[in-house]
């Protein structure tokens, strides 16, 4: 059985998952090949089923292996695509979509796309309609015994040009919030989001000086110490990656699944238990005399401007939640569609241990690559 941390398992992603313990993952992150969309020319790769149905079969039975895995408290974070059925323009010679087909499966420099489908089939469906890929999956997920918790939309701020005329740009991709039970590890505090500038409370008292800084949850704002609960849609914009792979994402939605999924302080040695924040809760307000048109209310709060804040919260600690007298250890994240080992340089960059599983040897050495320029610690391969 592996159990080593950090390590990047090359091989098929069924076979791979059967080796690792169950119960050994906080947190999955991951974003598989999209449903007929490109052809990696690896042996035994998903995304080019014939039919949707026996997309959403594999995909449910590679995550009936990460639901093993998985802790019963874990979070599984699924990023996917959708595609249009019809005939297309074809592939070109060198095997790549045609470009008219594409229209931009995630953010990146280079590109990637959710373009029409040439070369498979799509019995039900229409030409030129919509497949619902990522629908059918959650409602298939949810069937094999998975909880779906949220729906969350990843908006690009630059999506890939599409040549139509007839319907708006694709803009956006699915982000499901997939758990094994009701009650699981989430880290709300971790993932606060700064109030935007004109909310009287995001201010300095007596400034229009917005701060607070996402990315770091000590950060205090004037009377709400972090900021608003993460919402469910992430404008995010495309990031630059020079090497040879077409389906990475922006670094910022592994970070968010990461923080919210696993705790910062750590897990259990013995049982692998995450370690949970001690939070603080007060009502705040901001205080502001009654204006001369606003007789208020009678606790003093104006009607037009001041606010009742329920809810602040400040960290105090962490506690165990389980019983063992055990140190500390990171928690770990999985990827089994790593790629180029984007969620995984995320977790080294957040000092969570990790392991991923890819097919492609190619793409396992640029994850290798990426990886280990992230942190001093060098990663292995595992064939």
């Amino acid at each position: 059985m592996t159990q080593d941390p950090n390590q990047i398992l090359i091989g098929n992603v069924r076979d791979r998952l059967q080796e690792l313990p169950a119960g050994s993952v906080q947190c999955c992150v991951t974003s598989p090949p999209y449903w007929g969309l490109r052809d990696y020319g690896v042996e035994g790769q998903l995304g080019l089923e014939k039919t949707p149905q026996e997309f959403v079969a594999n995909m449910v039975e590679v995550f009936r292996g990460v639901r093993r895995v998985l802790r019963d408290d874990g979070t599984l974070w699924l990023n996917i695509g959708d595609s249009y059925a019809g005939s297309g323009k074809g592939r070109m010679g060198n095997g790549e979509p045609h470009p008219a087909t594409m229209t931009g499966k995630q953010g990146t420099s280079q590109g990637s796309w959710e373009g029409t489908i040439p070369d498979v089939e799509t019995p039900g469906l229409k030409p030129k309609d919509l497949c619902l890929i990522p629908e059918r999956l959650a409602i298939a997920l949810q069937d094999d015994g998975w909880w779906i918790r949220s729906r969350i939309a990843w908006c690009k701020k630059s999506s890939m040009p599409e040549s139509v005329t007839d319907r708006p740009t694709s803009a956006w991709e699915h982000i499901w919030l997939l758990t094994k039970s009701a009650r699981y590890y989430y880290d709300a505090e971790a993932v606060r989001q700064p109030h935007k500038q004109g909310n009287d409370y995001a201010r300095k008292p007596n400034s229009g000086e917005v701060y607070g800084d996402y990315n770091d949850p000590d950060t205090t704002m004037a009377n709400h110490p972090i900021g608003a609960n993460l919402r469910n849609y992430w404008v995010l914009g495309p990031e630059p990656y020079p090497d040879a792979h077409f389906a990475t994402f922006p670094t910022e939605i592994p970070r968010r699944c990461i923080k919210a999924g696993t705790s910062q302080k750590g897990a259990c040695s013995e049982c692998g238990a995450p370690w949970e924040r001690v939070v603080d809760k007060a009502e705040g307000r901001v205080d502001r005399p009654n204006h001369p048109h606003d007789p208020g209310r009678p606790d003093g709060m104006t009607l037009c401007g001041g606010r009742l804040i329920p809810g602040a919260s400040t960290t105090t600690g962490w506690q165990p939640t389980c019983d063992h007298d055990a140190p500390t250890v990171p928690c770990t994240v999985l990827d089994p569609f790593l790629g180029s080992g984007t969620t995984a340089a995320v977790a080294q960059e957040l000092d969570r241990e990790w392991v991923g599983i890819e097919l492609n040897p190619e793409y396992a050495a640029l994850a290798e690559k990426r990886i280990n320029a992230v942190g001093a610690s060098q990663i292995g391969l595992a064939i």
